[in-house]
């Protein structure tokens, strides 16, 4: 969120366009990410602990700068029933919209579900029925779910090289299948599409009858039929329709200036299109694809690292131009994550500086998107 995820992601839930759109993740990183990622660092003793204050962000008032003829809004959302604070830029981790609701999972991969108001000021008031009096304890740091609501969390890859997939229900984890990084829900929830930073991509079969789950290795295929690496890092996917959005770092070998790009393959691995520039400092290029997603305008893609949304046609096949998300939201960052909903409202995380020199997530609600 895809930290404070990884629509993305960790803007949510960077766009939470998980509903009818689910993938990516929102995560499931760095707020200027390293080109070769280190293994999973043990997680820091960040505090999440319940609370019956109401938490309201102390970031700047949020401006409202126009974006291809539509005002984009931004403000603030009042937390009621738990904050996010820690030691880390990234307390929040990732976020989705599932129905009327926000989940929110922290760096401590605990999962807390949030009622979202429907009028007036953005309110979110934590779910006691969820969980225990609102959170799960799960270890998952990426959100997920498909057409019907099904919730998926994910985890990073361990020591051991896999990492544990999670079906969700209120009452907790209803069966968990080993992987191998995040995944990236199809609308039916029968397949998805795992990734995790520089390993391989795969693609995973699910029964949810049989509670089971089947890896095997995905990826573009080359006219030899064998499976090729084109990216030398994964930075977020999302599977959108029945096609296959891939965001990543192509190796030096392939382009010595290492663009940052997505690519469009179908579910057998064939490339279908690719956008984003292959000059690093053009209008229309990326540095970090942390989210992509539908939205009003077309196809909105998070740039982690340019603090910016890329607003695209569908599919990609013409940029329409960037929000810059520092001017919107008025506010330094360290990490983001977005989710949209069925309704065209985003909810989108900074975790950044608090007032006393600490650090917390804050969760605003963008219109006009």
């Amino acid at each position: 969120m895809r930290k404070l995820g990884q629509i993305g992601v960790l803007l949510t839930a960077l766009l939470a366009c998980k509903s009818g759109q689910p993938g990516e993740p929102s995560a499931s990183s760095a707020s200027a990410r390293s080109p070769n990622p280190p293994a999973p660092a043990p997680l820091p003793q960040a505090s999440t602990a319940a609370s019956t204050e109401t938490v309201r962000p102390s970031a700047p008032e949020p401006g409202a700068p126009k974006a291809f003829g539509q005002n984009i809004k931004a403000e603030p959302c009042a937390i009621h029933g738990r904050e996010f604070r820690g030691n880390s830029a990234t307390v929040i981790r990732d976020i989705d919209v599932v129905g009327s609701h926000l989940l929110v999972t922290d760096f401590l991969g605990r999962l807390a579900r949030f009622n979202i108001d429907e009028d007036g000021p953005c309110q979110l008031r934590l779910d006691t029925s969820f969980g225990k009096q609102g959170v799960l304890e799960l270890g998952v740091d990426h959100l997920s779910h498909d057409d019907e609501g099904n919730l998926v969390g994910s985890s990073a890859i361990g020591p051991n090289g896999t990492s544990r997939t999670q079906f969700i229900t209120e009452a907790g984890s209803q069966f968990t299948c080993d992987n191998r990084g995040y995944v990236a829900l199809h609308a039916d929830g029968k397949w998805a599409i795992s990734h995790f930073t520089n390993t391989s991509l795969g693609i995973v079969d699910i029964d949810r009858a049989a509670r089971s789950c089947r890896r095997k290795e995905w990826g573009p295929v080359a006219e030899s039929g064998k499976l090729k690496r084109p990216f030398w890092v994964v930075t977020s996917v999302r599977v959108i329709g029945d096609e296959v959005y891939v965001g990543g770092e192509f190796p030096e070998s392939v382009n010595p200036k290492r663009p940052n790009v997505v690519r469009v393959y179908d579910k057998a691995g064939r490339e279908l299109r690719g956008f984003g520039s292959l000059e690093p400092k053009a209008d229309d290029a990326f540095e970090w694809v942390s989210y992509m997603g539908l939205c009003s305008h077309g196809l909105c893609v998070h740039d982690e690292n340019r603090h910016r949304i890329s607003v695209w046609q569908r599919g990609g096949d013409r940029h329409l131009g960037n929000i810059d998300l520092k001017q919107l939201l008025g506010a330094k960052f360290g990490d983001f994550s977005l989710a949209r909903d069925p309704d065209g409202q985003a909810f989108y995380v900074a975790g950044t500086e608090s007032a006393d020199g600490g650090e917390e997530g804050r969760i605003y609600r963008l219109t006009g998107l």
